[in-house]
């Protein structure tokens, strides 16, 4: 009778054991199965009788072959809405986890509704922005797209170039909103120093009043103020290479004080004159110290350091 039982003993085990890896392997062929994205190529507002084709993905790869369940019922895809109404859309295939679950939300064709957009500035100027409301009567529309053109653009927008620009609004289940014209311009830098101008005459009182010594079968020397309040002087050698130094500028509020950077000297000159193609600077001489070689190059050597803070240099530049 012994024997019987413990033959009886060992079989239970056996057979315990071979459940308990049976559950084990459920459980992990279970944690690695794949969940399927589910998503609709129309959106989720849609109107009767409006085919709806449906998209199945798990990470880049699309799915095919796949159940798609409306409402718990299998449906064909693309599947076609014939009632207006809110419908729960999952797919689902072997070996896979079940999708996410969307909304569909069908209407009745010929009731869709109206939307409205705005924008808070019509007229602008390059690089700013505008921002876009879409509203129904009195509520926000949420979920609308933007085009102008064939582009579709955020809100706000930043617009990077000048022109007329239309845009619309969209969306499933609305009508196409009303159009609305962007005047965007160019920029206009009011202060008429920035540019670039070219240097034509020198004056050292009391010492020499002639021209720029530009040299011989060379291009101009320029020096640019940019927008951006940095500074560039280009001039040339004996050879023609052009050599540049500069750093940064600034003008006063009152725009009759100048300072610029030039050869790691600050220069800070007065302004004679400043309009939209002359520009006359003037200071003390030890304020153009760093340019005396460039301004008058016969002299340079020749002038004390000492006496250039009692002599007035005084350059005037043309517009380019």
């Amino acid at each position: 009778m012994k024997k019987v039982v413990l033959t009886f003993s060992l079989a239970a085990l056996v057979l315990a054991g071979t459940v308990s890896c049976s559950s084990d392997d459920n459980s992990s062929e279970q944690q690695q199965k794949q969940t399927l994205v589910l998503a609709s190529a129309n959106g989720t507002d849609v109107t009767v009788n409006e085919e709806v084709t449906f998209v199945v993905t798990v990470g880049t790869e699309v799915i095919k072959d796949v159940q798609i369940e409306v409402n718990g019922k299998a449906a064909k895809n693309p599947y076609a809405f014939t009632e207006a109404g809110t419908y729960k859309v999952v797919a689902k295939k072997n070996g896979y986890n079940a999708s996410n679950e969307i909304t569909i939300t069908v209407s009745e064709v010929g009731i869709a509704k109206m939307m409205t957009l705005a924008v808070d500035h019509d007229t602008i100027s390059v690089g700013e922005a505008v921002a876009f409301t879409v509203t129904e009567g009195n509520q926000a529309v949420t979920g609308a797209e933007l085009f102008m053109g064939d582009t579709k653009i955020t809100s706000p927008y930043t617009f990077t170039q000048a022109g007329e620009f239309t845009v619309i609004a969209k969306k499933q289940g609305y009508v196409d909103s009303n159009r609305v014209t962007i005047k965007v311009k160019e920029v206009v830098d009011e202060r008429p120093i920035v540019g670039t101008w070219i240097p034509v005459n020198v004056v050292v009182t009391g010492v020499v009043d002639m021209p720029y010594p530009k040299k011989e079968n060379c291009e101009d020397d320029t020096l640019t103020f940019n927008s951006n309040q940095t500074v560039k002087f280009d001039y040339h050698d004996d050879s023609c290479a052009v050599e540049s130094t500069g750093a940064t500028w600034s003008l006063n509020e009152a725009g009759t004080v100048l300072n610029m950077s030039l050869f790691g000297q600050t220069m800070t000159v007065d302004v004679v004159t400043n309009s939209a193609s002359k520009l006359i600077i003037k200071a003390k001489g030890d304020q153009f110290a760093a340019l005396i070689p460039i301004l008058v190059p016969d002299l340079a050597g020749s002038i004390p350091p000492e006496f250039l803070a009692f002599v007035t240099v005084q350059l005037e530049l043309n517009k380019l």
